[in-house]
């Protein structure tokens, strides 16, 4: 899960800010390539701030009813 969060993150402001900067800005190559870069790189910290959200929110069982984060299941299933 932690590594889905990161990702996640990543991929989505990495995407927007692609269609946003080729659509409506049209940056040059270097300065697009900087952009998605430093987007990517804060979605994933906002990603696993996501992640560690939830870890608390379990926690202090604030987290509706649903599908629980269990960090080490979810590695033997992938085993």
């Amino acid at each position: 899960m932690f590594d889905e969060c990161f990702a996640a993150g990543l991929l989505a402001n990495a995407t927007g800010t692609f269609v946003v900067d080729f659509i409506f800005f049209s940056l040059p190559g270097v300065f697009l390539l900087l952009t998605l870069t430093v987007t990517a790189l804060s979605g994933g910290v906002g990603g696993l701030l996501g992640w560690e959200l939830l870890r608390l929110l379990e926690k202090y069982h604030f987290r509706p009813q649903g599908r629980k984060i269990n960090v080490k299941m979810e590695k033997e299933q992938l085993l």
